[in-house]
């Protein structure tokens, strides 16, 4: 993942939950919210699902990593830069672009990157109802 791989990612990461047939949500769904009295899901099954598909191509990838003021979502080391991701989720229609900043600010109010060098934050927003990523912001922090 370099400078510009934003995109790019965003666009292998949606693959992920395309590629799962609509009766597998409607089922996952009820039985999580049995489980959880109604609760949405939240975040886990998102996260881990990129996790789990960037452990399968290759990149240094490490979940919930811990810092001084809480725990960042995933860390991914890839050619030599490290991206700090946090994620958030929105079961609601409309702009998702606030939830993508809400996250982003998260990763710098929580010095989720301070350990790192020359880090790239990665603020993600993940709406249920659609089953996508559809906003993220990037950027560096130098």
């Amino acid at each position: 993942m370099g400078e510009g791989a934003a995109p790019g990612a965003i666009q292998e990461f949606n693959e992920i939950p395309a590629s799962i047939p609509f009766d597998g949500y409607d089922a996952a769904d009820k039985k999580t919210k049995r489980r959880l009295r109604g609760l949405d899901s939240g975040e886990f099954p998102c996260s881990s699902s990129i996790y789990t598909f960037l452990l399968g191509v290759g990149p240094d990838a490490r979940g919930e990593v811990h810092g001084h003021r809480g725990r960042s979502d995933l860390a991914v080391a890839c050619r030599g830069r490290v991206w700090a991701v946090e994620l958030k989720i929105s079961g609601q229609d409309g702009d998702d672009a606030p939830l993508a900043q809400e996250a982003f600010g998260q990763i710098l109010e929580k010095g989720y990157a301070a350990t790192y060098r020359q880090p790239h934050l990665l603020g993600i927003g993940i709406n249920d109802k659609k089953r996508a990523i559809t906003a993220w912001k990037s950027g560096f922090k130098g």
